[in-house]
């Protein structure tokens, strides 16, 4: 092979020695071989360090994700990139060759399980989690004439730079590309660094992002790691070669300056419809800081800044999921933050908030218990606590809770998740974990706990059916531990928590079936809603479900529809009123994309709709009719 010295950026690294006097530059050193050509894209060697570095373009990978793909181009990216029949390669298949499709547990019912090359091992190869979430982890993808190079192994990290937009990410190798193609990467990945992350229209076929893999660095097939452990193991990995100047070696575009620290723990909270306060951890030495923020389906960031630790945001769109990263200012400015995420407050909706439990007693076991690596804890809220607090059956859908925290601990916390579900107990009256009905993924991310109300805003609303208990369930798994977090909490007669925790490096508690009773249980916020604000996305836009100004919302008890689940071809209805009337019927998928649509006529308050030509696959569809200027609604399930 060919040694080359990258003459062109060692003449870049000492005019800014010079400019900057920043040491960590000039520990920089640009000894590459040339290794290989891919797609005209050259492949190097960094002979001080073993570190393999190439310069490509982004594609947009979506495999990973729970609704990567699904029946019909129904996914985020087209059905064909993983497959067809007879020949699927993307996707978890059964016995006879065909893909599983995600039930009513799952985070997509309806969609494929679509698969990454680094798997967990604490799920089965059915579940979603087992594989590497393509809008959850930044992650790149390598094809084997790479991986041959230095000994790369799955799990290994790097760091990716994009040259246009100055923005870098730490990431790991989590899946394996075709032959003779380079430049891949994850939609989380192509957010962080400025590019369009959308699977069908995205990424940059231009040669402007930098790719530094450091061989055998991760942690290995079988493992997933949270973003906070990817962003620790690649800051070390980076700092071996002098920093992140060291994709100077590459040419190209100047390379971010090292020496300032990185914001973490962001968080938003004051959520309104139009504004939010944006926090993050103090940065040593920062003397002030750049904050980036953009609706999620946006491509454009807008940037300001700050003096202190947070800011204050407005002029903002209500119903709209924001992102937002921030990069502290020292004598240099550092790297971006990964970016973390909110929804301001619809416009449309009615909402109210209600309080549950006044204690002042500061409790440390759960749900913060990150004395341990890992948790999981569940809590039963009564129907009479919620009724008490002022429930309505105007406002069915749970949207958020919140915990306080008296005193904060700075672990974070990985693939922190919250379900929530119907249960009729009031209390735990033994050691084992419940099972309820209806359950809903409502929230998993990695968070850390801050002090003041915690508010962990829903990616899916929960019908809550205003006769039964509320069984919420926590569950997260770190690989290292701290200290407790606190929290104000109430001290109870009965049992309303049961409690797990273990250090389990690398591992998970979420199966664990028995734990320890508590009578004590945090004070709590919880936000109901008129609306199940469905705000998901259509062809690059968004869609609402949420009914329009004119429209009044129904009780549910006045509405029915038979049979639940049916099998996708009859469906009945009845009305409490036995009246004559037009009406709308809307279906729309899990996505929010709309399947059916039809005018129908409602004869005495029954009504049968067909939909012989198979119109819906299996899954779980929203059911929206319109009549009279009143809106109803039913989650239906085609088995």
């Amino acid at each position: 092979m060919k040694k080359i010295t990258n003459y062109s950026s060692v003449l870049f690294l000492a005019a800014s020695i010079l400019t900057s006097g920043t040491s960590a530059i000039a520990q920089v050193n640009c000894d590459l071989t040339l290794k290989t050509t891919i797609e005209g894209f050259k492949v190097y060697k960094h002979n001080p360090s073993g570190a393999i570095m190439y310069k490509a373009k982004l594609y947009i990978d979506a495999d990973g994700s729970p609704r990567a793909y699904g029946p019909n181009n129904s996914g985020l990216d087209y059905t064909a990139n993983a497959g067809h029949p007879g020949n699927w390669w993307g996707v978890v298949t059964n016995s006879n060759g065909n893909p599983i499709i995600q039930g009513s547990g799952s985070p997509y019912p309806g969609l494929y399980v679509s698969t990454t090359s680094l798997m967990n091992s604490a799920y089965p190869s059915t579940s979603t989690s087992h594989y590497v979430n393509s809008e959850a982890i930044p992650f790149f993808v390598l094809p084997s004439a790479v991986t041959s190079l230095g000994g790369i192994h799955l799990g290994d990290v790097g760091y990716v730079y994009n040259t246009s937009t100055g923005l870098g990410c730490y990431a790991i190798f989590a899946d394996g590309g075709p032959a003779g193609k380079l430049g891949e990467g994850s939609i989380y990945l192509a957010n962080q660094i400025g590019v369009n992350s959308n699977a069908r229209t995205g990424g940059t076929s231009a040669g402007i992002i930098d790719y530094i893999v450091f061989p055998n660095s991760g942690l290995g097939q079988g493992t997933i790691p949270t973003v906070a452990q990817i962003n620790s193991m690649g800051a070390a990995k980076i700092n071996t070669v002098g920093g992140t100047a060291i994709v100077g070696c590459l040419g190209g575009g100047s390379p971010p300056p090292s020496g300032c620290g990185t914001p973490s723990s962001l968080s938003a909270n004051s959520i309104s419809q139009t504004g939010a306060t944006l926090n993050w951890t103090a940065v040593s030495g920062a003397s002030s800081y750049n904050i980036q923020y953009k609706p999620s389906s946006s491509s454009t960031w807008t940037t300001t800044s700050s003096s202190s630790t947070s800011k204050a945001l407005s002029g903002l769109t209500a119903s709209t999921s924001y992102q937002f990263h921030v990069q502290a200012v020292c004598s240099s400015t550092g790297a971006y933050s990964s970016t973390s995420t909110f929804t301001t407050s619809s416009s449309t909706s009615s909402s109210s908030t209600l309080t549950i439990g006044n204690g002042t007693s500061s409790y440390s076991a759960h749900p913060y218990g990150t004395v341990y690596m890992d948790e999981r804890v569940q809590y039963i809220i009564t129907k009479s606590e919620l009724t008490t607090a002022g429930w309505s059956t105007s406002s069915p859908y749970l949207k958020s809770i919140a915990f306080y925290v008296s005193s904060a601990a700075s672990q974070s916390m990985g693939s922190f998740t919250m379900t929530i579900s119907h249960i009729s107990s009031s209390s735990f009256g033994s050691t084992s974990f419940l099972t309820g009905t209806n359950t809903t993924t409502v929230y998993s991310g990695t968070i850390a706990a801050t002090a003041g109300w915690n508010t962990y805003h829903f990616s899916s609303s929960f019908a809550y059916n205003g006769t039964s208990n509320l069984l919420v369930s926590i569950c997260w798994n770190n690989s290292s531990f701290t200290s407790n977090s606190t929290i104000l909490s109430n001290s109870y007669s009965t049992a309303v928590a049961l409690y797990y925790r273990a250090d389990v490096s690398g591992g998970s508690v979420c199966g664990q079936s028995t734990g320890t009773q508590s009578y004590y249980r945090p004070n709590s916020k919880l936000e109901f809603s008129s609306s199940s604000q469905l705000a998901q996305f259509d062809n690059g836009g968004q869609r609402s479900l949420e009914a329009p100004l004119n429209t009044d919302i129904a009780n549910e008890t006045s509405f029915e529809v038979f049979p639940n689940p049916f099998d996708g071809n009859i469906l009945n209805g009845k009305f409490s009123d036995a009246s004559d009337k037009q009406m709308t019927v809307n279906i729309y998928d899990m996505l929010g994309r709309e399947i059916f649509a039809r005018e129908i006529f409602v004869e005495a308050g029954n009504f049968s709709l067909s939909l012989s030509n198979n119109d819906l696959q299996p899954g779980m569809y929203v059911f929206i009719a319109i009549t009279n200027g009143i809106r109803y609604s039913k989650i239906v399930v085609v088995k």
